[in-house]
């Protein structure tokens, strides 16, 4: 259930983050934005269409992480497998984030590449453990 639960707060950030970014795309030719983005000038030539595809990639990763939490709930084996490797790649794509767009929030918080990477860790982790793979196992025929 607690598993289940971080899933859904980690859908929850993703989804927030995918409105944040078709935001942004939206508003990617004003000169506030534009403005912000000078310290990499090629994020800033491309900002509207990078902004949209990291939108899509964060709704796609949203609704994956209701599903699989569906999925931990009713203990399903792919859930388990799909889970920790959806939660390995949002670490590797809240890096690169991080590392390409400095001005995005650095704290830790909802909203923030930190949370996901938080969040998505505990998740990796305690989808590996032994335990947690037999009981996966044991309710999968």
């Amino acid at each position: 259930m607690i598993l289940a639960i971080i899933q859904i707060l980690s859908g929850l950030n993703a989804l927030g983050s995918s409105l944040f970014f078709f935001a942004v795309s939206s508003l990617a030719d004003t000169a506030s934005v534009q403005q912000s983005l000078q310290s990499s000038p090629w994020v800033a030539e491309n900002a509207a269409s990078l902004f949209f595809w990291f939108g899509l990639i964060f709704l796609a990763f949203a609704i994956w992480s209701f599903w699989y939490a569906r999925g931990y709930l009713l203990g399903q084996e792919w859930a388990r497998r799909r889970g920790r490797r959806l939660a390995e790649l949002t670490i590797v794509l809240a890096i690169l984030l991080m590392v390409f767009l400095p001005n995005l929030p650095q704290k830790v918080g909802l909203g923030s590449p930190w949370w996901m990477i938080v969040s998505n860790s505990i998740v990796a982790v305690y989808l590996g453990r032994p335990k947690v793979i037999a009981f996966f196992k044991s309710r999968t025929t």
